[in-house]
């Protein structure tokens, strides 16, 4: 499984709030005797779920793999470039046939909304695919275009923000 060092050991503080978060979390780790390097990213955003913006895309790509492992499907994440418009392809059986989805991961600032073009690109690429379901994860929100739009795509296209994956994660513990 995907460990990484966890991200508040690995730097400094920007700001006097950042500084107390650092030293709160760092004290509740020490308390429970949890060692340093082992903290998984998945407990790091559990813990601190602002964390998650200090993460490179592609570990937000393996955080999202993850999640949707813990909810019962196969995720893998795709190559890091030129992945042909999907981040990670998980599988799950219902009634003995395996069903693919493909995932677009967009991790961005809370501020910055995901727009309509991402739910037709997704679109686009499960039609070349010939796939059924596709989710777009975002660590922000959706414009309400991109919430209209996948409403006219019937279910094919579920958009998972911030608020729901971490509800995911919480289920998945």
């Amino acid at each position: 499984q995907y460990i990484r060092p966890i991200v508040l050991f690995q730097a400094q503080p920007n700001t006097s709030s950042d500084s107390e978060t650092f030293e709160k979390v760092k004290q509740m780790l020490m308390e429970y005797d949890i060692p340093e390097p082992l903290l998984s990213v998945y407990d790091q955003i559990l813990i601190d779920p602002n964390s998650v913006y200090n993460l490179e895309s592609w570990e937000f790509e393996e955080l999202v793999a993850e999640v949707y492992s813990r909810n019962g499907y196969r995720a893998r994440v795709t190559q890091r470039t030129r992945d042909g418009g999907r981040d990670v392809i998980a599988t799950c059986e219902v009634g003995g046939v395996s069903y693919s989805t493909y995932f677009e991961c967009k991790q961005q600032g809370p501020r910055r909304p995901v727009g309509v073009e991402i739910v037709r690109g997704l679109y686009g690429v499960m039609e070349r695919d010939r796939i059924d379901k596709g989710v777009i994860v975002t660590t922000s929100r959706f414009t309400r275009d991109a919430v209209k739009e996948a409403e006219m795509l019937n279910g094919r296209i579920k958009l998972v923000d911030y608020q729901e994956l971490q509800r995911l994660m919480r289920r998945a513990e």
